[in-house]
């Protein structure tokens, strides 16, 4: 057969292995969060996997019930009333899916609330191998205790020394050395690590990722009794980072000894459950997946109760931060010992005193299934999500520093934002783009329903159902803005831009942007528009020169719940110190996005911008219609073909379409 240029050939699978798939019909999906339980039901409609209908429940993994599965069967209990079918048989799933649609063929969980792996790291170096392994340790839900670095010597290496000996960390990475350099250094740390491990209860165990050249030496110099596993060097050449087979070897550990020990994970193998996994992992599959699917460098974020994870895939690289005790309830302290009082103060548009500030979080330590009960506190925990995300998001730069994303997609306790511009604005305060991540436009997504979690995790045993659940419904639900970020550097106030969209079959849409504002032009969902840019002199949009005007492809902006925004704030965010100026600031980027009700006490009295009144995408809904085939528009690409769910089955490795220019001179 002769395939056109460019087309993608991929193996086709042989008798045995097609016959080794399963065959399913519906199926649950239910994600175990330190907070809550989502649980989603899967099914076949026109031949394609779609989202049938979720429901929510307070997770009970922990004391008094300690069995994740109560969580599970209340939550299925709701996808009965709202679906009409029987899915269980008493406190049990009913098994298999009969003709009338009742009854499921299958259950995969995924969790993020199994706790975290304390890890430490040792290295020769501080600003070379500790920062390399320190990335490394950032692949799974790990708590970093203490970092050792040879070279700062005396009593700071001393005092970091004795705190690792009180921390008992499940894991020790040790790195060090050039491949090829003198190994003399490496027996040295050997010998204190061995200490250190020798003397431990439960002795950790140490990966070494440092010079191979070393590694006999380093097996004699850690002794007996404690396990060393010898990994390709983190950092075997200046700049050059090999941090991938130390990264995998950690998940695995993550799985082995911390998700498998889930308190009542037992219990799901009654339930008959085929996987039990880690969200951050199964949003990672994804996350490479859709990079390589559509050829974008895809951002996914996310912070819940306890946990903060940013994962990029780009330029055919992948890179994860994740902190396992950073989130907006349990990891709300982490935040404040990370960022200081101030740093969380300056999101908000009220006083709140640096004591008062840490009591609130202390109460939501204690009482983490509290949820907001007013607009003080929705903000506060807006303004913690901004300070998790932004703490994550460092680290992720501090390895990747000249990454670009074109495509963000947020979860977590983002997506629980009553007004789109609210989760929007608190995404670009964390992120603060620049021109430098991407060539022109950033498209935002929320990750309204989870499925990024719950379609990675589905394809460990149903590629076809991960697929289609993550194009057909997840990039459908909920995109949330197209942001473009102008490049140049004006007084506050000054003209910066002329910005015209013009949908297809409407009227033009035009607005003057100036420095130091957010400016939202609205393009509800399911219409194209074409933008059209037109810079002063000194600003330039993407990689054009300065001064140039910028027009779209006819049609090329996809609506969205906000439609286009134009971000010309400085960089970084610079919030007064005086109260009621930054309550003024904070409250004109609000009103911009259309983030609060109108009627609450924190609106300003006049609207800066004619757009924020305009109305927002559809609200979220708790559970989910069967659909129709074909419904919606994918704002991304095509659905995808047989060949890319073996593309996904056979490790992700797909040929990238070709990217398409968003811009182009007029």
């Amino acid at each position: 057969m002769v395939y056109p240029s460019g087309h993608v050939v991929l193996r086709e699978l042989t008798v045995e292995e097609t016959a080794s798939i399963p065959e399913h019909g519906a199926l649950l999906v239910a994600e175990i969060g330190p907070d809550t339980t989502n649980v989603a039901l899967i099914d076949l409609v026109d031949e394609s996997y779609r989202l049938i209908a979720r429901a929510t429940s307070p997770s009970t993994f922990g004391p008094p019930d300690n069995d994740p599965t109560k969580a599970i069967i209340a939550a299925v209990q709701k996808i009965e009333q709202i679906t009409a079918r029987e899915l269980l048989r008493g406190e049990d799933l009913a098994y298999p899916q009969d003709d009338a649609g009742n009854g499921v063929d299958g259950l995969v969980a995924t969790t993020s609330a199994a706790g975290t792996l304390s890890v430490a790291v040792a290295g020769l170096s501080r600003h070379a191998s500790v920062r390399s392994a320190t990335h490394a340790a950032r692949s799974t839900y790990t708590t970093l205790l203490e970092t050792i670095a040879l070279d700062e010597g005396g009593t700071q290496l001393g005092r970091h020394i004795a705190a690792l000996a009180y921390l008992k960390p499940d894991v020790i990475v040790f790195a060090g050395g050039q491949e090829g350099g003198n190994v003399s250094a490496n027996q040295r740390l050997a010998h204190i690590v061995g200490l250190l491990a020798q003397h431990s209860t439960q002795p950790p165990l140490v990966v070494f990722a440092g010079n191979s050249a070393a590694a006999d030496q380093v097996r004699q110099h850690i002794g007996d009794g404690v396990s060393v596993e010898v990994m390709p060097n983190v950092l075997p050449l200046p700049g050059q980072p090999q941090l991938e087979p130390t990264r995998a070897l950690l998940r695995r550990r993550y799985a082995e000894q911390i998700v498998s020990a889930l308190p009542g994970a037992e219990r799901l193998r009654m339930l008959r459950n085929e996987r039990l996994g880690s969200v951050a992992e199964d949003q990672g599959l994804m996350v490479r997946f859709l990079a390589q699917r559509f050829n974008r460098n895809v951002l996914a974020v996310s912070t819940d109760s306890a946990t903060t994870a940013c994962l990029l895939a780009s330029n055919n690289h992948y890179s994860e931060a994740i902190f396992g005790r950073l989130g907006t309830r349990f990891g709300a302290l982490a935040v404040l010992e990370q960022r200081g009082s101030q740093g969380i103060q300056r999101w908000l548009p009220f006083e709140l005193e640096a004591e008062d500030l840490a009591h609130r979080l202390l109460n939501r330590a204690i009482r983490p299934h509290q949820v907001a009960t007013d607009l003080d506190d929705l903000l506060l925990d807006y303004a913690l999500m901004r300070e998790a995300i932004g703490i994550a998001y460092q680290a992720l730069r501090d390895e990747r520093k000249d990454a670009q994303f074109d495509l963000v997609i947020a979860g977590g306790s983002m997506v629980d934002a009553p007004r789109p511009g609210l989760a929007a604005l608190a995404l670009l305060d964390a992120l603060q783009p620049t021109y430098r991540d991407s060539e022109l436009a950033i498209n935002l997504y929320l990750d309204q329903w989870s499925l990024l979690a719950a379609s990675g995790a589905l394809a460990h045993i149903n590629t076809d159902a991960a697929v289609c659940l993550l194009e057909m419904d997840m990039l459908n639900n909920m995109p949330l803005a197209t942001v473009i970020v102008p490049r140049g550097e004006l007084a506050a106030g000054k003209k910066m831009a002329e910005v015209e969209l013009t949908p297809l079959q409407g009227t033009p849409i035009t607005r003057t942007v100036h420095a130091g504002e957010i400016v939202r032009l609205p393009l509800a969902r399911g219409k194209r528009a074409t933008l059209r840019i037109r810079p002063v002199g000194g600003i330039a949009i993407g990689q054009n020169q300065a001064g140039t005007e910028v027009l779209s492809d006819e049609a090329a902006i996809v609506g969205s719940a906000l439609g286009v925004i134009i971000d010309a704030r400085p960089r970084p965010l610079a919030l007064p110190d005086d109260l009621q100026q930054r309550r003024q600031l904070l409250l004109r980027w609000m009103d911009a996005l259309d983030a609060l009700p109108p009627e609450t006490a924190y609106a300003p009295t006049q609207t800066t911008n004619a757009a924020a009144s305009a109305t927002n995408g559809a609200a979220a809904t708790e559970a989910q219609s069967e659909p129709k085939n074909g419904a919606g528009a994918d704002p991304v690409g095509v659905v995808s073909s047989s060949d890319d769910v073996a593309a996904l089955r056979e490790g992700l490795v797909l040929q990238p379409q070709p990217k398409r220019g968003f811009f182009r001179r007029k």
